[in-house]
């Protein structure tokens, strides 16, 4: 017998993946079912649409994906600040491709650009940053230690932008990065690892990058920033470009309440240790489903109600008692 799971559970999230709005991604002849029947196949629970400066495929994959056991996040990769840094920026499950272009043009990119990799917005990350918050969605800085990552930011900035209410969490690419004692001046190792990565850039990567982009993860970790991992879907290994196959090939697990939210994510990331799991710290799947599960308890000629009615317990799930704390809460500080 099927149980009603009732409370909070884990979900394999992929929430960095463009579609063939992205200029950038390979097989242009992709249909939206088909990306859905790929994060499914590859059993994400839920996914974000990012493409590059464009919402223009949201509704075609929400579209593709009803009556289907998967959440659709919509979303973007915005490219902002004159250093042409990337910020996924995510919105509610209800949101839709006006919302995403919305708020593009709020960040001055015109429609003629959308869709373009190197469309960009000359706004900085924290102005960009401002403009999500007050529109409700929730900022994650991409590829934090990488090409097009916070790199470039000094690290007064960093740690001024980290200190933010609205970023709790950053995205992860390099292990490595987690650990200080990999990561000094003359690391042959790790240097000959990131070039062979990056397929031999033009601009080797020295022990400059190696240093900027270690201390953007440094720095996240300081501030007890939750740690994910996707995949930006590529198109194969070494390719800059976009695919179907790429879809699910790194993710994280987010524990949320039964039906995914942005502020199921918003809370997952406030509590990382507890509720989130990226692909550095779990190899496997971080649960298993209960045999018996226990909604509530019923308790027959009890003192409490004098004998007259049963005494009814119910277990409250983790939204329902969230919210219920928050009351309490606010009942004792007022």
């Amino acid at each position: 017998m099927e149980i009603d799971y009732i409370g909070t559970r884990w979900f394999k999230c992929d929430l960095h993946l463009h579609t063939p709005a992205s200029k950038c991604f390979q097989d242009q002849s992709v249909t939206s079912e088909q990306w859905v029947d790929r994060a499914i196949e590859q059993g994400l629970d839920c996914v974000a649409v990012t493409d590059h400066n464009t919402g223009f495929s949201i509704d075609k994959i929400k579209e593709a994906a009803q009556g289907k056991n998967i959440t659709i996040f919509p979303g973007v990769e915005i490219t902002c600040d004159t250093s042409k840094i990337h910020l996924l920026i995510l919105f509610d499950v209800t949101k839709t491709t006006n919302d995403i272009n919305d708020f593009l043009i709020k960040c001055d990119i015109k429609r003629d650009d959308f869709g373009e990799q190197e469309t960009h917005t000359s706004i900085n990350i924290f102005d960009v940053a401002e403009i999500a918050n007050k529109s409700g969605a929730l900022i994650i800085p991409a590829h934090i230690d990488e090409y097009n990552g916070l790199g470039s930011v000094s690290v007064a900035n960093l740690m001024k932008f980290y200190a933010l209410d609205y970023i709790n969490s950053v995205q992860v690419v390099h292990k490595e990065f987690l650990n200080p004692a990999l990561v000094t001046n003359g690391n042959s190792e790790l240097k000959t690892m990131l070039n062979e990565y990056y397929n031999k850039p033009k601009i080797a990567i020295d022990d400059v990058t190696i240093k900027e982009w270690f201390t953007t993860v440094k720095y996240a970790l300081n501030a007890n920033l939750a740690v994910l991992t996707f995949s930006d879907n590529p198109y194969e290994p070494k390719n800059s470009q976009h695919g179907l196959l790429g879809i699910g090939s790194h993710f994280t697990w987010i524990k949320m309440d039964k039906s995914p939210t942005l502020e199921g994510l918003r809370q997952a990331f406030l509590l990382p240790q507890f509720r989130v799991k990226n692909e550095f710290d779990c190899s496997g799947i971080p649960y298993s489903t209960p045999d018996l599960w226990i909604k509530s308890i019923i308790i027959s000629n009890s003192i409490i109600t004098d004998g007259a009615t049963p005494l009814k317990i119910e277990f409250l799930s983790s939204t329902k008692y969230f919210n219920w704390w928050q009351r309490q809460w606010k009942i004792k500080c007022s």
